[in-house]
């Protein structure tokens, strides 16, 4: 963190040294002007400066802070511009937050240092302070909740099949779907059969949330298993849920919504004999309390949502159905029992268009909204609007046609999309089909018992009820002439489902699953999470961590897969892999056996479900639910560092903290993987060989021969913008001359440069020679800041992939800065980046980047650079810093 205590005076004051201002280019066009001083921080997407304290606390402790001996000056009259239309208060307002790093609680202390001077008026800055702190016993703040993980997995001993569900409901595994497993059927007992899964879809983002641990044994039924035998006509049945899900949600006009799985279409679940008795569903009779309500209908509820397109090839939205050259969908749905209670039709459409479009929203032939979507600019800005709706419609029984019509309102260069709709509706409590879920709200209270009634009923209909997808157990039914009753308490929500054997879904056969046990490894520094292609590689990595004489590290290598397995039920999830770290994190008892570093070895995609030809999603990056506006959505591998009780929403205004160093290797095949480790080896090979460098007699005498590389760090700078990326090159690199004057620093500006005009654009010929020079010849680091993207640096091209191709420097790999716009982009399968060929090149390039994988602001990224280097150098509990660790308290600062 900024911790400005570092410019403390004499008698403890803390000064702001403030610094010229910062005019910066908007990507929409306009221009805005970031206030400095040493140490600002941004938080928002404003211009103001914030200053920043990390005050460590008690576990259970607040923090109480305000500023005492505050001295001010009056903004500069030509810097007060950059406050035109924000409203100053007239004394500074600090703001404390509790976080909690590496187990250890900390407060961040935060405030703009402006205000407008409540006696003459005057735009005023702090220049000098003191902070009086104190440290009080929290009322309200309680330690977290730890997750209860178990020692070991149900997966470490025994046969295992796994099979996938695609949706909700009463499903059969055959007996030629376990012969088609690869099961022995001679020699299954089928009272030791039994299924394991978790259900619930999606893990939730908190991980102070509920989600279950490793793998839940379900109840089943074996029908047939009475004679001891699992014969061609026996089978099972079970309860499982979809990928999708839905919620009660209050907030919602119908009360309901769904949840789409964004990674994944299938969930899973496992098959084993191992068991000395499998687990059965029971039977649950009657309330004998009398009932309350009676329940003779009930809310039924489907939604509509495919995923086509990703409008930026960023963030997790994706889309459905395409209003462009067809501009009318429609969709039927087929309801039974309708009753007459108000329905609802949720739906949420976007555009792109530079005039308000319109969709005309139909149900059976009739216009039930129409549904003005604004119109957008595009570019750099919001490339897409979207637009919410809850339309009550009165549904009836039969077909329902839901119908959407969109208008370009004469732009014919405008796109629309559908994302979803949702039906919420009632439905009379009458058997129909083979298979009907249930539920009802209205007679859901404390003290409540309500006797639901299923009229068209038979002797063949039975209710299992599913509130708990891990419990299901079978309702004890009273049939009376074609009614079937039974009761139950409804203090909450209860979901059931009634069948008649007629059909059942059918599973997906996966395949067998070899051994694993996750949950009993031992604790290590490092951790592997790497795809099976690589695993030959990451096993030699792995090798050379923990045969490291100087800084040895204990290393554990896992598949994604391995981890959904044991965290996520089979299916892909980011919080799984998450969860498979917080796991060790949560077992540590100090720093020593406490998770250091996460490395994901395999590229990433914003496409999680192999839409795209040639995906890339090897190992699954983090995805922001952000999607439409190039400026605020991102990859990040960060999320899986937020390790903490009270961490993992990682909403925009959470206080979460990295725990761990993450890195990525973005390779996408075996050469690239080989590539990869060998720089790793090759770097630590010369780095030793540099320190048994002998004396050699010269004819001045004798001298050390040894490569001066490792003690060169080379700043870069592009031009233009009020010269704001050379001032900035100039703080680092005066900052790094001030903290380790041992190193050599070399400058490359180009505004230092002639610009020529060729036929390709403006350029610097000398500059690109310089840049290749420097890269070949050898430094520590490259620091570049200014303008980049995915091809180069700079709009004159001083760096290019052509450029990047061309290095040979293996014997002299340098760590690259970058303080740029998505120079790095590693979730794009249609391209591989600039900052990917620099770690890809196999004779050459970079040892390591700290790089942006998307746009970025000039200001932030400048207070991220800075950061990197105060923390550059220092030292941890276990040595000196590895690039992890850099990495780490870069963005905890």
């Amino acid at each position: 963190m900024n911790d400005l205590r570092s410019k403390n005076d004499a008698d403890g004051s803390i000064k702001i040294d403030w610094v010229d201002p910062v005019k910066e280019l908007k990507y929409d066009g306009s221009s805005r002007t970031y206030l400095m001083f040493e140490g600002a921080v941004y938080l928002d997407d404003t211009s103001l400066p914030n200053a920043i304290h990390k005050i460590k606390v008690g576990a259970r402790n607040d923090l109480r802070v305000n500023l005492i001996d505050a001295k001010f000056e009056e903004v500069p009259t030509e810097q007060q511009g950059a406050l035109a239309g924000v409203d100053l208060p007239n004394k500074i307002n600090v703001t404390v937050s509790n976080f909690v790093e590496r187990k250890q609680s900390f407060a961040r202390v935060s405030f703009i240092p402006l205000r407008k001077n409540p006696s003459t008026g005057k735009l005023e800055r702090l220049i000098s302070y003191k902070l009086n702190t104190q440290e009080f016993a929290s009322s309200s703040r309680k330690s977290a909740t730890a997750s209860n993980f178990a020692t070991s997995s149900v997966l470490a001993s025994g046969d295992w099949y796994k099979v996938g569900v695609t949706r909700d409901g009463v499903h059969r595994i055959t007996y030629q779907d376990l012969e088609a497993l690869g099961m022995d059927m001679g020699s299954i007992d089928p009272s030791r059969l039994n299924v394991f899964g978790n259900g619930s879809g999606m893990l939730p983002q908190a991980n102070n949330k509920f989600r279950h641990d490793d793998l839940k044994q379900i109840p089943i039924q074996v029908v047939g298993e009475g004679d001891g035998n699992f014969g061609p006509g026996d089978y099972i049945l079970f309860y499982a849920q979809g990928p999708h899900t839905w919620v009660q949600d209050s907030s919602v006009c119908g009360l309901f919504r769904h949840e789409f799985n964004v990674y994944s279409e299938t969930s899973y679940y496992f098959i084993s004999a191992n068991a000395a008795t499998g687990r059965r569903i029971s039977s649950v009779n009657s309330s004998t309390d009398p009932a309350t309500h009676t329940v003779t209908k009930f809310t039924d509820h489907v939604f509509h949502e495919v995923d086509n397109h990703n409008i930026l090839k960023s963030g997790r939205d994706w889309y459905g159905e395409e209003f462009d050259i067809q501009t009318f969908y429609d969709f039927d749905l087929g309801f039974s029992n309708v009753t007459s209670d108000p329905g609802y039709l949720s739906t949420r459409v976007l555009a792109t268009s530079s005039v308000a479009t319109t969709y005309s929203v139909r149900v059976n032939g009739s216009t039930v909204e129409n549904v003005i979507v604004p119109s957008v600019s595009g570019g750099y800005n919001r490339n897409a609007e979207d637009e919410f709706t809850c339309t009550e419609v009165q549904f009836n029984s039969g077909n329902t046609n839901v119908a959407f019509n969109y208008s370009k309102g004469g732009n014919p260069g405008a796109v629309g999309w559908l994302d979803y709709f949702d039906v919420i509706l009632t439905r009379n409590l009458s058997m129909a089909g083979t298979q009907m879920p249930f539920r009802t709200l209205e007679s859901v209270g404390q003290g409540n018992v309500s006797e639901f009634q299923i009229s068209n009923a038979n002797a063949s209909v039975r209710v299992w009820e599913v509130t708990d997808p891990t419990n299901v157990t079978e309702r004890v039914l009273d049939l009376q002439g074609s009614t079937a009753k039974f009761r139950v308490e409804t203090d909450s929500l209860r979901e059931f489902i009634a069948f008649n054997g007629g059909s059942y879904h059918s599973v997906q056969p996966v395949g067998p699953v070899a051994n694993q046990n996750l949950h009993g490894l031992s604790q290590a520094n490092m951790f592997i999470v790497c795809h099976p292609n690589f695993l030959s590689e990451a096993d030699r990595l792995a090798n050379f961590h923990e045969q490291n004489e100087t800084s040895p590290l204990s290393v554990h290598i896992v598949t994604p897969e391995q981890i959904y397995n044991e965290f996520s039920s089979g299916a892909q999830d980011v919080s799984a892999i998450r969860d498979f770290m917080r796991m060790f994190y949560q077992r540590s008892t100090g720093w020593e056996d406490m998770p250091r570093y996460l490395l994901l070895f395999g590229d990433a995609s914003y496409d999680y479900k192999d839409r795209l030809s040639d995906n890339t999603n090897y190992v699954p990056t983090y995805e922001s639910l952000e999607s439409l506006t190039p400026t605020i959505s991102y990859a990040s591998d960060d999320y899986y560092g937020l390790l903490d009780p009270n961490e993992g929403e990682w909403s925009s205004s959470s206080s979460d903290a990295l725990d761990i160093g993450i890195g990525r290797f973005v390779v996408r095949t075996l050469d690239d993987a080989r590539v990869a480790v060998d720089k790793i080896y090759r770097y630590e090979e010369l780095a030793i060989a540099d320190l048994q460098t002998e004396h050699v007699c010269t004819d001045e005498g004798s001298a050390v021969v040894s490569p001066d590389w490792r003690n060169r760090i080379v700043f870069i700078a592009d031009d233009e913008d009020s010269n704001m990326h050379i001032n900035q090159a100039d703080q680092l690199a005066e900052l790094v001359d001030t903290m380790y004057p041992e190193y050599n620093l070399t400058k490359i500006y180009l505004d230092s440069y002639i610009q020529e005009s060729t036929p390709g654009g403006q350029r610097y010929p000398e500059v690109n020679i310089a840049f290749n020079n420097e890269v070949n010849r050898g430094n520590l680091l490259v620091n570049y800041t200014g303008h980049g993207g995915e091809l180069g640096l700079t709009h004159e091209r001083v760096l290019g992939i052509t450029d990047i191709n061309s290095w040979a420097n293996t014997n002299n790999l340098a760590a690259f800065v970058t303080a740029t716009c998505e120079f790095t982009r590693y979730d794009d399968p249609s391209r591989i980046s600039a900052g990917e060929l620099v770690h890809l090149n196999p004779n050459g390039g970079g040892i390591a980047l700290f790089t942006t994988s998307r746009l970025v602001y000039s200001a932030p990224n400048f207070t991220l650079n800075r950061n990197f280097f105060l923390n550059l150098l220092q030292e941890q509990l276990w040595g000196p810093p590895t690039m992890g660790d850099v990495i780490r308290m870069t963005k905890v600062a």
